[in-house]
C-alpha cells in the first residue's frame, strides 16, 4: 500500500510539474482536457509496469527457477509471516527452498490459496498424514518450517510436536525483535531460521 502512495504521489507530482512548465512554454496551445488525461494515462502505466514486475518476480520467475538441489518444504503458518518467507523464497536465488503447501491450524484457511497459488494443505496435526503421502509420491518433506513467530508458546510446543510425529526436520523463524538484535534487520532466508531435528523437543520460548 506504501508503494502504491508513493507511486501515485510521485506520477501526480511529475505530471503537475510537467502541466506548469507546458502552460508556461507553450501557454494555451493544447486544450487544458489534455493535461488530467495525461495525468491518468500515466499513473494507469506506471501501475500497470510495477504491478506486472512484482508478478514476475514473485511467481513467474519463482516457478521456471526450479533448480535439482532445492529442499522441498511445508510452511507451518498462513499468516503474514508465513506470506513473508513465501514471498522472500522465490525472489531470493540464495534461499535453497521449494515451497510443497502450508499447514495452518485455522479451520477457516483449509484449502485456501496462500501468496503464489500455495495451497493450505491441513492443519498442523495433520502434518504426519501429509508428509507421509508426499514420500508414497516420490516427492519427500525435507523440512517444516514454522512460521508462527508472535505465536504463544503452548502453540509453539504444539506445532513443534506436529512436526516431531511427522519425523521431519523444523525450523522456526525468530520474532522480528529477535531478529533485528541478532541480524541487524536483514531479509529473512535459512540462515536466520532456528534448526530443531526431528525428535528434539521443543522449548518454552516464554
Amino acid at each position: 500500500m506504501f508503494d502504491l502512495v508513493r507511486l501515485c504521489f510521485a506520477t501526480v507530482l511529475g505530471s503537475v510539474v510537467a502541466t506548469a512548465v507546458s502552460l508556461g512554454w507553450l501557454g494555451a496551445a493544447f486544450p487544458r482536457s489534455v493535461y488530467p488525461i495525461e495525468m491518468v494515462v500515466c499513473l494507469v502505466l506506471a501501475g500497470a509496469g510495477r504491478s506486472a514486475m512484482r508478478v514476475y518476480r514473485e511467481t513467474i520467475r519463482g516457478t521456471i527457477r526450479q533448480s535439482p538441489g532445492r529442499k522441498n518444504i511445508l510452511i507451518y503458518g498462513a499468516g503474514a509471516a508465513g506470506e513473508m518467507l513465501a514471498r522472500e523464497i522465490r525472489v531470493n536465488p540464495n534461499v535453497a527452498y521449494h515451497i510443497v503447501g502450508f499447514l495452518d491450524d485455522d479451520p477457516d484457511k483449509a484449502g485456501a490459496r496462500v501468496l503464489g497459488g500455495y495451497s493450505v494443505l491441513g492443519p498442523g496435526r495433520e502434518a504426519a498424514r501429509i508428509v507421509a503421502n508426499y514420500r508414497r509420491r516420490g516427492n519427500p518433506i525435507d523440512e517444516i518450517v514454522i512460521a508462527m513467530p508472535s505465536a504463544p508458546g503452548h502453540n509453539m510446543r504444539e506445532a513443534a510436536a506436529n512436526c516431531r510425529a511427522a519425523g521431519v526436520v523444523s525450523k522456526t523463524i525468530p520474532g522480528l525483535g529477535e531478529l533485528l538484535v541478532k541480524t541487524g534487520a536483514h531479509a529473512p532466508d535459512s540462515r536466520y531460521l532456528r534448526h530443531r531435528p526431528a525428535g528434539t523437543p521443543a522449548r518454552n520460548p516464554g
